[in-house]
């Protein structure tokens, strides 16, 4: 049976009234989309019609309101359209979101946000018939589903926008709509603490160049421990410096007994392997009999490594650390490194471990909140745990943003920790400080 054609018809502009859902149902064009269109409108006219819901004596248009603002615009006094009749309001919002679904141009996260609107539609709409199925039959899960599969997009993006919407922040929400951000983009900004966002938010939006989120984030979260630090160094004064010592690990020789430590815990700047000559060295003087000195290592120089410890102290075993997310690709190898090897040398013979030990940690990620090279703290734990008792003193020669420190703090284990870089002192004392704080628990 043939469709029969829809008339058009030429309607004076000035009685067409935009939908007021339109912020909901169809994300805006961009600066240079809308420029286009007006030149084509400019030259051509408006060649597809608008769709319009007849209302009572109103008509509100449905599809094709950046035509008709570039027509006002213009000046044009009528405008092509198709009038249509809906049920109601429900009706014909799905018809607006299923109509802007089919527009090319959108991203995954303005898809993703339809989908959202589409989802809330379905839930609402008990006892109406759309053209997929009775939305009274839907739960959520199958109305999320629906809306994930009209729009193209996954039910997780779906989810995540969920968590955007509610999380209340207009400015996040208008740029995952504007298209500024991806979905998980935006969700990790949702994640961030206000500050933070704000400060991103405002980068993104300025239209320069553009770095990743995830980077403006961690520069972001970087800058502001910093300004912390500084506000906590030049309040605390000669205070408390939480056994981190600002300077380089030869500090250590004088501030340590020999045959006084534990283990050694620490991860040296891969760049100067010399480094872990002397640690090995000191560890040589200052662990008990029986004692451990692990390092984290770059697996392209484990042997160099191996080697500048052994000389002082004797091989006990390897820590392989997974990484997750996305490999470390080392280009004059061709290879994607997914794995990290902690080193672990003893003086002497080492004692048996109280319980079995695993050698392969599953790694905690990127965590770089206190130093950009910082290891996360759920690696540290697992290590100071299962090889150290309560009471135990624990050093860190290169600590950087204070994980080790903080992870003994915690586990009431004893600690000393030296760090070269002033403001990275001050920032890892500042974390000590809060942890302090956080667990009721004094420092060594």
């Amino acid at each position: 049976m043939p469709i029969a054609k829809e008339t058009v018809v030429n309607v004076p502009a000035s009685r067409l009234k935009p939908n007021p859902w339109q912020s909901e149902v169809g994300p805006p064009l961009s600066d240079e989309d809308y420029t286009m269109l007006k030149a084509s409108v400019e030259q051509d006219g408006i060649q597809i019609p608008l769709i319009v819901w007849k209302c009572g004596t109103k008509l509100i248009v449905l599809s094709g309101s950046n035509r008709l603002r570039v027509g006002k615009e213009l000046g044009l006094e009528t405008v092509p359209v198709i009038v249509r009749e809906f049920a109601d309001k429900h009706a014909a919002r799905m018809f607006a979101l299923t109509d802007n679904l089919a527009r090319r141009q959108l991203t995954t996260g303005q898809r993703a946000y339809l989908a959202y609107q589409f989802q809330q539609l379905l839930a609402v709409g008990s006892g109406r018939r759309t053209d997929l199925q009775p939305s009274s039959q839907m739960t959520k899960v199958d109305a999320r589903k629906t809306a994930a599969k009209q729009a193209g997009v996954s039910e997780g993006s779906v989810s995540a926008v969920k968590c955007i919407v509610e999380n209340g922040d207009d400015e996040l929400l208008q740029c995952l709509v504007r298209g500024k951000l991806s979905v998980s983009e935006a969700r990790e900004l949702a994640r961030s603490p206000a500050p933070i966002r704000r400060k991103v938010l405002g980068e993104v939006g300025n239209g320069g160049a553009r770095k990743k989120v995830s980077r403006l984030i961690r520069e972001a979260t970087i800058a502001a421990r910093k300004a912390s630090a500084r506000r906590y160094a030049s309040t605390n004064g000669t205070g408390d410096n939480y056994d981190i010592l600002h300077g380089d690990m030869k500090l250590l020789q004088k501030q340590l007994k020999d045959s006084s430590v534990k283990m050694f815990l620490t991860d040296p700047p891969y760049a100067h392997p010399d480094l872990y000559g002397r640690l090995a060295e000191l560890a040589a003087k200052k662990l008990v009999p029986g004692g451990l000195c692990l390092a984290y290592a770059d697996p392209g120089r484990l042997v160099e490594v191996l080697d500048m410890m052994r000389e002082h102290l004797d091989y006990w075993w390897t820590f392989v650390v997974s990484h997750t997310g996305k490999p470390r690709y080392i280009n004059d190898r061709h290879i994607q490194g997914k794995w990290k090897p902690v080193v672990a040398f003893g003086r002497g013979d080492v004692p048996l471990p109280p319980e079995w030990l695993g050698d392969f940690l599953e790694g905690g990620g990127r965590d770089k909140e206190h130093h950009r090279w910082g290891q996360p703290e759920s690696e540290a734990r697992y290590l100071v745990t299962r090889l150290t008792e309560a009471g135990d003193l624990i050093v860190d020669p290169f600590c950087g943003g204070g994980t080790v420190p903080a992870v003994c703090m915690v586990l009431g284990r004893k600690w000393l920790a030296t760090e070269i870089d002033k403001e990275t002192v001050s920032i890892a004392r500042k974390r000590l400080a809060d942890v302090g704080k956080t667990n009721g628990r004094a420092k060594s």
